[in-house]
């Protein structure tokens, strides 16, 4: 028992360290993954699109005859496949290099509380913040294993946290500049982004009307020009074209955005790990109370709530307006990443408020807190999934499967080619296989890349 108590008060002692070491290696399980992701989907159908015709043609194509997301569209059709056939390697360093960026912009952005944190503070911060949004993002293996999900989704998170960086900085010409190149680049990355901004610059125009200022205007007007761009192009109304029939019903998209708003909200709070960070946080930054005073007032604890929800509203509402069904959840991932600090911020707001009650539970679990903080952890989904692929060696067989797939394609062009369907399928890693129709568009995709002179099929189970 001596020994316990004695481990149990170096726990206790290094706290910071114990909670940076397992974020940390929890980083490192998450990115080790993504040595082991193929190209799947769309990948290669853009990557078809862009070898068989000039660039700006298969560019203009895409914004007269499928989107008008003018910005994403061109890494999109610039993806890793195009520069070197099949080369597996340079599009895992694409997603890499993308993930790495992210982590790197969220430390940038958090310099704008240099004063209240130190460096090492930022980075513990930064760290979970990143490893808050892998663990609870709705769609992990579209959201963080795929290229095309990258830069279309991700790459906007890093635009829009420089965007929010530089927003606050001096008035002057070259920041307005920056902002506006900034706003081009969001907004055509994605139809949630795009939204965010435009009802962002509206709401900040509104409260700060008595100080007039000139750039603010100009931000907004920029970012409703921009925004035509997207909502107006051919390509929207073409794709809307297939969801006649089901679209544009007010209530039916009202009730499901709704529910599916409270579904998230649970997923937001999943394991409790925000309340619980927050709370060791409190406990462990000594200057995090001197932050929270300019967030004091007790409005802000009604107003985080219903942000979060409009906040989940704006991303989900969109979806079933135009096509009837929620479809994919990368654009959730995108409210996701959006409402982890505001809902970590609520819950920091709620423990100052009770200091007294919060300070006697922490010193009652503050033996426990690691033990604690890593059983929070492990009932997330998304921490299930990436456990059991690197346990279960599904990125390793997922790997090896996909390699003799390539290999068969390569020596089989010549004819129709038949194909197995991949066993494995980890929950971490995004896939999308192939159909037994060939006429499925991830059959086309495969027979167009390979230039397959046939038709690719899948063998019956």
């Amino acid at each position: 028992m001596f020994y316990l108590s004695k481990f149990l008060k170096f726990i206790v002692k290094n706290n910071s360290i114990f909670f940076g070491g397992i974020i940390f290696l929890l980083c490192i399980a998450f990115f080790y993954l993504t040595f082991y992701i193929h190209p799947s989907g769309d990948d290669y159908t853009y990557a078809f699109l862009e070898l068989k015709s000039p660039f700006i043609k298969a560019y203009l194509d895409e914004y007269f005859l499928w989107n008008g997301r003018y910005f994403s569209n061109f890494f999109v059709l610039k993806n890793p496949l195009t520069f070197w056939f099949n080369n597996i390697y340079l599009y895992r360093f694409f997603v890499i290099f993308i993930q790495v960026s992210l982590f790197i912009t969220i430390y940038f952005s958090l310099s704008n509380f240099s004063s209240f944190f130190t460096k090492q503070q930022r980075v513990l911060l930064t760290s979970f913040l990143f490893l808050s949004y892998l663990l609870l993002m709705p769609a992990l293996n579209e959201g963080f294993y795929w290229y095309t999900g990258m830069v279309t989704y991700q790459l906007a998170i890093i635009f829009f946290l420089l965007y929010f960086h530089f927003f606050f900085y001096k008035q002057s010409y070259l920041r307005l500049f920056v902002l506006i190149i900034l706003q081009a680049m969001l907004i055509g990355s994605n139809e949630v982004s795009m939204i965010y901004l435009v009802c962002f610059q509206f709401v900040y125009l509104i409260f700060s009307i008595k100080n007039f200022r000139i750039d603010y205007y100009i931000l907004f007007f920029t970012s409703v020009c921009f925004s035509f761009l997207v909502l107006f192009s051919p390509g929207n109304s073409i794709r809307a074209s297939y969801f006649e029939g089901v679209s544009h019903q007010f209530f039916h998209s009202l009730m499901m955005t709704i529910l599916q708003v409270f579904r998230f909200f649970l997923k937001l709070n999943e394991g409790f790990i925000l309340f619980f960070v927050a709370l060791v946080f409190y406990n462990l930054i000594p200057n995090i109370s001197v932050f929270l005073e300019n967030f004091k007032e007790i409005r802000i604890l009604f107003i985080i709530p219903i942000l979060l929800f409009m906040v989940l509203f704006i991303s989900i509402f969109p979806a079933y307006w135009t096509t009837g069904i929620m479809g994919q959840h990368r654009t959730v991932n995108f409210a996701f990443f959006v409402c982890i600090p505001f809902m970590f911020l609520w819950f920091l707001l709620l423990i100052n408020l009770f200091e007294l009650f919060f300070q006697r539970l922490y010193q009652k679990i503050k033996f426990f807190v690691v033990f604690i903080f890593v059983v929070s952890i492990s009932f997330t989904r998304n921490f299930q999934g990436m456990i059991e692929d690197i346990y279960h060696l599904k990125h390793l067989k997922f790997n090896n499967e996909n390699n003799q797939r390539y290999d068969f394609l390569n020596n089989h062009k010549k004819k129709d080619v038949f194909l197995k369907r991949l066993k494995t399928h980890p929950f971490t890693i995004s896939i999308y296989d192939l159909d037994i129709d060939p006429n499925h568009l991830a059959n086309i995709g495969y027979q167009r890349y390979w230039k397959v002179k046939g038709k690719v099929f899948l063998i019956p189970e």
